[in-house]
């Protein structure tokens, strides 16, 4: 990417080492555009959507910042959307 035309993507910020901030930028945007044009110059039409991930990429659980950050979003304390409990719910072999 020509120097200057990241910032088309969001704030800048580089670390002591001089690497780049992921995540103050639209990564998912970035690649999307990127990809489109390589693609586009071998004569390839594809459509991407892009995507942020936090914890789904990190194929991990949720981290605590993780579970502080959505206990403390903007969705109030009522709503029905929930993110489902998966331990513990393999059916036991009780004979």
């Amino acid at each position: 990417m020509p120097e200057g035309q990241i910032e088309r993507f969001g704030k800048v910020v580089y670390d002591e080492h001089g690497h780049l901030h992921l995540g103050e930028i639209e990564f998912g945007r970035l690649m999307k555009e990127l990809l489109s044009q390589r693609l586009e110059k071998l004569g390839i039409k594809m459509t991407f959507i892009d995507k942020d991930l936090g914890y789904e990429l990190r194929c991990a659980d949720p981290i605590p910042f993780d579970a502080e950050y959505t206990a403390t979003s903007v969705m109030p304390p009522s709503s029905s959307c929930s993110r489902p409990n998966l331990k513990n719910t393999a059916p036991s072999s009780a004979s």
